[in-house]
């Protein structure tokens, strides 16, 4: 199932790109070295970056078939805690990260179910 490892892949590097966006964003309003600083970062794009390991270890995994598991349902914590922030006139970032979030329990369920990671001569499935 070739679709929902690049469905997992495309996911996981928007979950990149929004947690750069978070960080970029509240840089100016909170400094890395302070207090502050150092919880909002902890908070905001620290599990975005996380999970995107995680889903990536999972799509990379041999025979970890918990590690795949563990993925779907923090994919679909992401989502569930996402969704209330999306509404009308929400930040752009609070509309995607719902999408991202779906997208990547999508591709980690697809992987998970079709036996995870599949590799040919050291390369993955073509």
């Amino acid at each position: 199932m070739r679709a929902f490892r690049v469905v997992l892949r495309v996911g996981v590097l928007l979950c990149l790109a929004a947690a750069a966006v978070i960080l970029v964003a509240q840089s100016g309003e909170y400094p890395g070295r302070t207090a502050a600083g150092l919880r909002v970062a902890a908070t905001e794009p620290l599990p975005l970056a996380l999970l995107a390991w995680l889903d990536l270890a999972a799509l990379h995994a041999r025979g970890a078939r918990w590690l795949r598991v563990a993925a779907v349902v923090a994919n679909l914590a992401l989502f569930a805690v996402t969704v209330p922030d999306a509404r009308a006139g929400a930040p752009p970032v609070s509309l995607a990260l719902p999408v991202v979030a779906a997208l990547m329990a999508i591709g980690a369920a697809g992987v998970a179910w079709a036996g995870g990671a599949r590799r040919t001569r050291g390369l993955d499935e073509r």
